[in-house]
């Protein structure tokens, strides 16, 4: 169903200061005919979180109230039932899966020069390994593990434990396989060998100079291999069901329940690194987001995690509250180049020159973003800052599509997803392609087979698990079949020509980069909108080892994709 004219969106003022740009934000008055409510489909929880007039739960043990030694955080309710097993489809929407499991590194995280928590590219932090050596090719690598380290079921680590849960990643064909595989060159299961008790070797296709950051994803998270085969049979050899249900994992906190909507973790008291700061962290699945702000609102949470900028703007201020702003990734408005009338690449440039990208960042986000010029973000290595930075320039935009096959102008569709976010930004992009001729009419994004195919369509959340080059822009031109869904398609000259980037020689690497990040510009794919931000807000009262780096569960909200785990 088209969407009028109007769509839905409360006005948004021109304020002076991002401040101000932040206040202005708001949600849409009520629905325009036709949008999806974002929490359709989504089962609530059988016993809701809640409390009552005295502070007791009703169905809640009062043990699981927030406290400094408590987290307790809202998600959308399917994420509470969802599965363990980390190389599940959805694992880096929970950050919980941080702290059951435990990762061989992690990355590092500071704040930047706007106070915005970002990852530092190309330096993850020895987790379970203690440090790793690559060859001067990049193609042999050697890591060893720390020793000493025992799950909560008593076993040590050992790199057995490392070679198993790797080659489960690569057997079981999900989405570890594709980034350990296609992306970070490791051909299978062979290319793995345990060297010694506390040593692992990695023989790789091709070279990688970067393999040490592919050990921080969460399909890579160690398993208990001990322990997980002792529930693995014939017709489940990698235990796939059982860790479904229970993570054997090395991490700080173990499952102790799950059921009815609520999920506790306790501190697991053997955790390498010491006992953890907090007791018990819990989650709770909520409704909607909206649930799920007022529930930190009146204190029965005492986090929430991936917050919208209206979202931002509104807990801004507030006494007693820590706001945490988080670099998240990057928006961006999306052709589909293979169908008129955005085959013809004269027009593609001419809507990335339409759009007025000051306003986007002040109307659309409230300042809590930044512009984004190209396919490697700015927190990445091998980012080419002085690539593609484009501005808002109609006159060049009226004169692209004159010279295109369509000098009178189109008309054509633009789909959205039901977010305020997406709202705003239909109602700023609107007029401003109108301006230069091409005329759009803005749809709703259904799942299919409702929407099969769009000319364009606003991408606008797009989050990366690494800070790599060759992982960015594979995961955005050459990404994974469970990856996609029909409007994310892959381009055989896309594909073929970052596999042959991939696979340049080490030192070349960095200029091959540049190359194919100069080409992605000139070709113009896809519209680079901006780099978007989330956030954190932690009620001040929370221990400051859960509000801080030393909880996985924390840090990886600052480069995991969290915006989900509160839903659309």
């Amino acid at each position: 169903m088209a969407i009028g004219t109007t769509i839905g969106v409360a006005a948004v003022s021109a304020p002076a200061s991002a401040e101000r740009a932040r206040a202005s934000l708001a949600p849409p008055q009520a629905a325009p005919p036709g949008i999806v409510p974002s929490n359709e489909g989504h089962r609530p929880s059988r016993r809701l979180y809640r409390v009552g007039a005295r502070g007791r739960r009703k169905g809640v043990p009062i043990s699981l109230a927030p406290s400094p030694r408590t987290l307790v955080f809202p998600v959308a309710s399917p994420v509470t039932e969802e599965g363990w097993d980390n190389d599940a489809h959805r694992v880096t929407y929970n950050p919980t899966q941080q702290l059951v499991w435990e990762p061989l590194a992690f990355p590092r995280v500071a704040p930047d020069a706007d106070g915005v928590w970002t990852p530092r590219p190309g330096d993850p932090e020895p987790r379970l390994a203690t440090s790793w050596e690559g060859s001067p090719d990049a193609r042999r690598w050697r890591l060893s593990i720390r020793p000493g380290v025992r799950s909560a079921s008593g076993n040590e680590l050992t790199s057995e434990d490392v070679r198993w849960g790797l080659a489960r990643s690569l057997e079981l064909r999900a989405l570890g396989r594709w980034r350990l595989r296609r992306i970070g060159g490791l051909p299978g299961p062979e290319a793995i060998s345990a060297a010694g008790r506390y040593t692992v070797d990695f023989e790789l296709a091709r070279p990688n100079p970067q393999f040490a950051s592919y050990l921080v994803f969460p399909s890579n998270l160690v398993v208990d291999a001990a322990e997980a085969r002792r529930h693995a049979s014939d017709a489940d050899p990698w235990a796939v069901r059982w860790l479904e249900r229970q993570p054997a994992g090395f991490g700080a906190f173990v499952l102790a329940e799950q059921a009815d909507g609520v999920i506790e973790l306790r501190a697991h008291p053997g955790y390498w690194a010491g006992r953890p700061g907090l007791d018990a962290v819990v989650q709770v699945g909520v409704e909607s987001r909206e649930r799920a702000i007022a529930l930190f609102e009146r204190g029965d949470a005492n986090a929430v995690f991936g917050l919208y900028p209206e979202e931002l703007a509104r807990l801004s201020g507030r006494p007693g509250v820590e706001l945490r702003r988080v670099r998240y990734n990057h928006s961006t408005l999306e052709f589909d180049f293979r169908r008129p009338p955005f085959d013809d690449r004269r027009l593609r440039q001419a809507v990335r020159l339409a759009l007025p990208y000051d306003r986007i960042l002040r109307d659309v986000y409230g300042g809590y973003g930044r512009r984004s010029y190209g396919p490697v973000s700015s927190a990445t290595l091998h980012h080419a800052s002085a690539l593609g930075r484009y501005e808002t320039d109609r006159g060049e935009a009226r004169r692209l599509v004159a010279a295109s096959a369509y000098p009178q102008g189109v008309e054509t569709e633009l789909y959205i997803d039901p977010t305020p976010e997406s709202l705003r930004f239909a109602e700023v992009a609107r007029p401003a392609l109108a301006a230069v001729g091409v005329q759009v009419e803005v749809r709703l994004l259904r799942p299919p087979p409702d929407t099969a195919s769009a000319p364009m369509w606003f991408k606008n959340e797009c989050s990366h698990a690494v800070n790599e080059a060759g992982y960015e822009l594979g995961h955005d031109y050459d990404s994974p079949a469970g990856l996609r869904d029909p409007l994310w398609f892959r381009d055989r000259r896309w594909t073929e020509r970052l596999k042959e980037v991939r696979g340049t020689p080490a030192g070349e690497q960095p200029r091959a980069y540049l190359e194919v990040q100069r080409e992605l510009l000139d070709f113009a794919p896809c519209v680079h909108v901006a780099e978007v931000e989330t956030g954190i807000a932690f009620d001040e009262r929370l221990s400051p080892w859960g509000r801080g780096e030393e909880c996985l569960g924390t840090r990886a909200a600052v480069w995991s994709g969290t915006r989900g785990v509160l839903g659309a």
